[in-house]
């Protein structure tokens, strides 16, 4: 069967908002306890998007034409250090999922959520079973949305698990009530993780890690980390290392 694939862009005059990352309010002290309600924020995946493999050879001819495009994207010296393929529905329309405001009579087509890590950059491309592939953002590794980190980064995805259990633990709720809603990376100066406590003395050395942000209901949880252990840090106590945050990049088409 002849494989043939159309790479388009999202466009930019449509204000088109390729991923939807959740604002961030305060923080608020963690021996507040949440309110019983739901909590209000909904991640972008559901359970309808999430589909069964499509045959091995249609996910290699995909992953073929990334490939292939990647090579032209690619600076000097860079190199495809990963490659994610997750099975996904999404919604019918020329951008594939790309912009997450909600429509209509939403009809939903089977495809690929690929994601290429290279250099400092993470390629995020929408594909269907066929003809078409979306390259929706280019993200910094720095800033990637929280269900982006938590395809690509296993370790991440190891530490929100901890901090969900600990959360489920203290107010006796399901873990899935407890939402990630912020994951970024930062080289903390010494041992206390950027979570000093008063009259405490620390190791000065530069310690990777992240600080994570969890919600309960309506109530933020805040935990700093290293590459194993989670430390709560409550409001006012974060020192947080000083970042230039970058934006990703949406593709006009």
């Amino acid at each position: 069967m002849l494989f043939m694939m159309i790479l388009v862009g999202c466009a930019s005059d449509s204000n088109i908002t390729p991923i939807a990352t959740l604002p961030l309010s305060p923080v608020i002290p963690t021996d507040t306890p949440p309110p019983t309600d739901t909590p209000t924020i909904q991640p972008r995946l559901s359970p309808a998007d999430l589909v069964s493999p499509t045959p091995s050879d249609t996910s290699a001819q995909i992953l073929n034409f990334v490939r292939d495009d990647m090579r032209s994207r690619l600076a000097d010296g860079d190199i495809i250090e990963d490659i994610v393929i997750v099975p996904m529905r999404w919604e019918e329309s020329p951008t594939l999922g790309c912009d997450p405001s909600p429509s209509g009579n939403i009809r939903r087509t089977d495809g690929f959520w690929v994601l290429v890590t290279a250099g400092e950059q993470v390629y995020d491309y929408h594909t269907n079973t066929g003809q078409l592939l979306v390259l929706c953002a280019i993200y910094p590794t720095t800033n990637l949305p929280v269900d982006v980190r938590l395809l690509i980064d296993p370790l991440a995805v190891e530490l929100v698990a901890l901090a969900q259990r600990r959360l489920a633990t203290q107010f006796d709720i399901i873990e899935r009530r407890v939402r990630p809603v912020e994951i970024t990376p930062y080289t903390w100066s010494d041992t206390s993780l950027g979570c000093p406590a008063p009259r405490q003395t620390y190791v000065k050395q530069t310690i990777d890690g992240f600080r994570l942000v969890l919600q309960v209901g309506e109530v933020l949880y805040a935990f700093h980390t290293d590459s194993e252990r989670i430390v709560p840090c409550p409001l006012g106590q974060e020192v947080l290392p000083t970042t230039i945050q970058v934006e990703a990049t949406p593709i006009d088409g």
